[in-house]
């Protein structure tokens, strides 16, 4: 019988992932589709709250720290620590991944995410969107598709 999971001999295609069902492998499949250029608009339920923003790699995520958040510090001591640290990760996240590696995807970046509270309440920092790293076994539910603000 045929079960879906990779290496099942019937399996008619092979998955683009290694599926880990400690975590969502729909979840992971959207970040291997961001990790090859197609990021999707995704609503996260997570901690109570509500997460909505667009899946992107862990490259831009990384770039993104590094520029806007790193690269603004006044210490040029801290500064430098943080980059040299940041970079490093880099290594980890290459910029396009074209073949599945193996790995099992754990976390999730979103740019523009955006937090809602219980209640409808808005808990973004001055209402703009902003980065956010998540685990995806920490993810209870989610949808297709950002929520309008």
């Amino acid at each position: 019988m045929n079960d879906g999971r990779p290496g099942d001999a019937t399996t008619p295609r092979q998955h683009a992932i290694r599926l880990d069902f400690d975590c969502d492998p729909m979840l992971q499949a959207l970040i291997t589709l961001a990790e090859s250029g197609s990021g999707l608009p995704v609503t996260l339920q997570t901690g109570g709250m509500l997460v909505t923003g667009n899946v992107v790699t862990g490259h831009h995520f990384v770039l993104h720290v590094l520029d806007d958040v790193v690269g603004t510090l006044k210490n040029e001591a801290l500064r430098a620590n943080l980059d040299d640290t940041f970079r490093s990760f880099l290594d980890f996240y290459p910029a396009r991944t074209t073949q599945p590696d193996g790995r099992v995807t754990v976390y999730i970046h979103l740019e523009n995410a955006r937090f809602f509270a219980p209640g409808g309440t808005r808990a973004t920092p001055d209402g703009k969107g902003v980065f956010w790293r998540g685990n995806i076994s920490q993810v209870v539910g989610f949808n297709f598709g950002a929520l309008a603000l």
